[in-house]
């Protein structure tokens, strides 16, 4: 009878729906770590260390921090490696390489660093997250930690550095403003001293001097003219240099702005010559055509200037 009701209750609908409840909990549970451990790169990590190419660095003198990475895979990239924090020094720049190898692949990371204070400075192991493939599980590898000793000068604990670079820069802004105030102050007082000499001078002057003489404006060219100087530029000149002069005079005797376009200058009041018209057109064309038609435009631009001019 027991083994009865044991078969009997593994068929009731309330302990199916418990079993079922019960490998949804274990699938949400694992679905983050099978999802991180599908995210890692398949490595097998026969290397990692963190080095000085200095065993004794120098306050303010750079040198370059070493980390190194042996694997059997040959790949083109590694992914998920996570350098420490460089507390006390300050980074220059780095460089990567990936370097294939007989026997797999090393990765090279250099890293330039100078540090700005003596004493000891501790660097935390960098680590890796990767997917081990000897023993097929996700691991996180850790390299060596360092700890350096910075040399020169007089000691200066590492924790205070900031503090006192912070305290070195703000002496040396005040000291700055100081010497910038002083002089503005001088040039104040000397040009006050000036003003007062001047208008002390001005006083003792008996005969005010005469006003400079305004010299009178030019008269405007009148139509006519302005085709006869554009005639005598395009004449020494016959070229597209000769010819957008010529355009320009034109333009400014016609009372439109340099940017203005054909259709503009057309549209004035003042071009009501067809010969002048015509004249126009040629310039234009002089102006900007190809360099195969150069020549015969600027001819053509010649011809109807004398004939706008007669």
């Amino acid at each position: 009878m027991h083994d009865v009701s044991l078969r009997s209750g593994l068929q009731t609908p309330a302990w199916r729906n418990a079993v079922a409840a019960a490998c949804l909990a274990v699938a949400v549970l694992l679905a983050p770590a099978c999802v991180w451990a599908g995210q890692l790169q398949p490595l097998h990590v026969l290397q990692f260390t963190l080095s000085s190419d200095t065993a004794t660095p120098t306050l303010e003198r750079r040198f370059h921090l070493i980390v190194m990475v042996r694997v059997t895979q040959h790949i083109t990239s590694l992914r998920n490696l996570i350098l420490p924090n460089f507390s006390g020094l300050e980074i220059l720049g780095d460089e990567q390489r990936l370097i294939a190898r007989p026997d797999g692949t090393l990765y090279r990371e250099v890293i330039t660093v100078v540090s700005h204070q003596t004493g000891s400075i501790h660097i935390d192991p960098a680590y890796l997250d990767a997917f081990d493939t000897q023993n097929g599980k996700p691991m996180r590898f850790l390299s060596n930690a360092l700890t350096l000793q910075i040399g020169g000068g007089a000691l200066m604990p590492v924790r205070l550095g900031g503090m006192a670079r912070t305290l070195r820069r703000a002496a040396l802004l005040l000291l700055t403003l100081t010497f910038w105030g002083v002089v503005a102050l001088v040039c104040i007082v000397v040009a006050l001293r000036l003003a007062v000499e001047r208008s002390r001078s001005r006083g003792n002057q008996v005969v005010a001097a005469a006003p400079a003489p305004v010299a009178p404006s030019p008269a405007p060219l009148t139509p006519a003219q302005s085709v006869g100087q554009a005639l005598s530029i395009l004449r020494a000149q016959p070229d597209r240099l000769g010819a957008l002069r010529a355009r320009a005079l034109l333009w400014e005797a016609l009372g439109v702005d340099a940017g203005a376009t054909l259709s503009d200058v057309l549209r004035s009041s003042r071009v009501v010559d067809s010969r002048l018209r015509r004249a126009l057109f040629s310039l234009e064309r002089a102006s900007f055509t190809h360099d195969g038609d150069l020549t015969v435009a600027v001819s053509a631009a010649l011809a109807d200037l004398e004939c706008a001019y007669v």
